[in-house]
């Protein structure tokens, strides 16, 4: 059996599976590789994506199934087989050998030799420096590959791919071992190979480099293909959902995938509900999510406008030309502009906040466009009106933003908790904190539509000790991964006539900006005494860190809305604005002290209740 000539695959599976007894390794795949393509083959671990590289490399045979490679039916073929028909492997766990030369391992059964049959090692010399020039690698030719570490063992089997050009690469998960430099490396020869025509079957838990470098990506999950796409069609959140979440039945993805379910879920109701025209594109500009004061402003349908790019909906004004970059994607830092609506409003021009948004890697991921008044525009104004807005569309975005990013974050802690836990009573009490967690976002979404100048005594007295056992409890997993000892001091059996879920927010703001001040560990101090000032009585509740302190420089600002000390252009600074607001509403106030390097000290004071 032969492809047909004109065909443009050079690899075809067709339902090939892989059975070890009873144990399901490759189920059913049909796999189509296209020539000339650098195609990528992501999934999580016991995905079955080893087991795919052993049987196309000929390294293992199918339990069925067919495989066709450039016009030829393999059936039963060797790793010999198949690199004289085209098809070489690189492999994760290295396939060079310690105790031979570096030019040995490159040449390892594809010596040079002479007329007389001998090694021709001036020749093999000549071609290997010209390789390792071109890829700036300075090794020995003539030292033991033993001698050198890992990293450089895998820079000559990168040097190898460079020498012997083939029909079919398959690269077996290395970049992962491989330092940054070495990578790029990787990239540039794999570039250069395509140019040639060679087609790379690329291997790799790293999405950013698969999204960056490959053309078509397909993604495994249980030993079966999920799905073979275009990388255009995807963006890094689909190709997450899909990696991870890939279950077949509702039922097992709220089982096994609980907090990406919440989370999924949550993110598109959160949009949907929050009282501000707002809409989601993703990496590339396309259009992910309306809600439904965006569509009423703008009277657009997300039907009509998903995956659309967002120029479709609005363009820049002349005066914001003279940045660089035109396209209103491609701002990956937070921008207020003046935009022109191409759909809606008879009064066009209009303000937007781009703010995007990266995942734990720091990796862009999307946009969020919040719309808000244009000095002059009444029309504007009036709809805002009718959809009850509130009065600082931004900060209010930000806010609630930041008061989820938190309990998500311990949700995500103990999600990993329980992923590694085996007693059952400690699984449970994991279970609760996360059940806890989205509890207190239902009732945050509950109130955020509810505009309170003053926050009213709660019914239900508050015991402040309670509240920062509650937050330690949350806390306890980012305490021991950042190497931070937490003591609890003072008298715990303070009551307060206030709402928790505010009281903890602001703890917890507050001591997470303690922890991230600690870096390389430290010590977290949290105590609670009473206290008179001016003939008022507070509870006063005292954190304090051993921290890098805050610079003078910045002291001043530090309760601003949106200003940060931190290092990274990602962070709001939202934490210790909302807590000042929370606690100003209570009629309290906040101090700090702080010497650069030295630590800093939050004093919350609340008025006392009696009790």
């Amino acid at each position: 059996m032969t492809l047909n000539k004109s065909s443009p695959d050079i690899l075809v599976l067709e339902r090939v599976s892989v059975n070890v007894g009873r144990l399901q390794l490759l189920q059913h795949i049909d796999l189509r590789i296209k020539r000339g393509d650098i195609h990528a083959i992501i999934g999580d671990h016991g995905a079955g994506k080893s087991t795919l590289v052993k049987v196309i490399s000929g390294l293992i045979l199918p339990t069925s199934g067919t495989i066709t490679f450039d016009k030829h039916f393999l059936w039963r073929y060797s790793t010999k087989q198949a690199i004289k028909l085209g098809i070489n492997t690189v492999y994760q766990d290295g396939n060079v050998l310690p105790n031979m030369t570096v030019l040995e391992n490159i040449f390892l059964n594809r010596e040079i030799r002479t007329p007389f049959f001998l090694p021709d090692n001036k020749k093999m010399k000549a071609i290997v420096q010209e390789v390792f020039h071109d890829l700036d690698i300075s090794l020995d030719l003539n030292t033991l590959l033993g001698s050198y570490d890992f990293a450089q063992q895998q820079l000559v089997e990168l040097a190898r791919i460079a020498c012997f050009p083939t029909k079919f690469l398959i690269i077996d998960e290395i970049s992962n071992k491989l330092l940054p430099k070495a990578i790029e490396k990787l990239h540039y020869i794999i570039s250069m190979l395509r140019q040639g025509g060679t087609t790379v079957l690329y291997i790799s838990r790293n999405m950013d480099e698969i999204l960056n470098f490959a053309n078509r990506v397909t993604i495994l999950n249980k030993g079966r293909i999920v799905e073979t796409t275009d990388i255009s069609n995807i963006d890094k959140l689909q190709l997450v959902q899909l990696t991870y979440s890939s279950m077949t039945r509702r039922e097992e993805l709220e089982q096994n995938n609980l907090e990406l379910f919440y989370l999924n879920n949550f993110n598109k109701s959160l949009i949907n509900n929050v009282p501000l025209p707002l809409m989601v594109t993703d990496s590339k500009g396309f259009i992910v999510i309306m809600n439904r004061m965006f569509e009423h402003l703008t009277n657009t349908r997300h039907a009509d406008f998903v995956s659309k790019p967002v120029e479709d909906i609005f363009e820049l004004q002349e005066d914001n030309m003279s940045f660089p970059k035109k396209n209103l994607h491609n701002f990956q830092k937070h921008h207020t502009m003046t935009v022109t609506l191409k759909q809606g409003l008879a009064e066009k021009t209009i303000n937007v906040h781009m703010i995007p948004f990266v995942d734990e890697d720091e990796s862009f991921m999307g946009t969020l466009y919040a719309l808000s008044n244009r000095e002059g525009n009444n029309e504007f104004g009036q709809v805002m009106q009718s959809g009850d807005a509130g009065r600082h569309s931004r900060k209010m975005l930000a806010e609630v933003a930041h008061e989820i990013s938190n309990p998500l974050g311990i949700m995500l802690n103990y999600v990993k908790l329980i992923a590694t836990e085996h007693k059952t009573e400690n699984i449970q009490t994991h279970a609760k904190v996360i059940e806890k967690e989205i509890k207190r976002i239902k009732r945050f979404l509950r109130d955020i539509t509810e505009t309170k100048e003053t926050l009213q005594p709660s019914e239900k007295k508050t015991c402040i000790g309670d509240i920062i056992e509650e937050v330690a409890l949350f806390l306890q997993p980012m305490l021991e991964t950042n190497q931070v000892h937490l003591d609890i001091d003072g008298e715990e059996n303070i009551f307060l006539e206030s709402d928790p879920d505010l009281i903890k927010q602001v703890i917890l703001n507050i001591m997470l900006n303690g922890i991230e001040a600690m870096p390389e560990g430290g010590e977290l101090c949290v105590a609670v005494y009473s206290e008179n000032v001016e003939d008022q009585a507070y509870s006063v509740i005292e954190i304090r860190d051993s921290g890098i302190g805050i610079p003078s420089d910045k002291f001043d600002r530090i309760f601003e809305p949106f200003y940060t000390t931190k290092d990274t252009e990602e962070s709001c600074g939202l934490g210790l604005s909302l807590s000042q607001d929370i606690i100003n509403q209570l009629q309290g106030f906040i101090t700090i002290e702080s010497r650069e390097r030295d630590g800093t000290t939050f004093h919350i004071f609340i008025p006392s209740q009696p009790h």
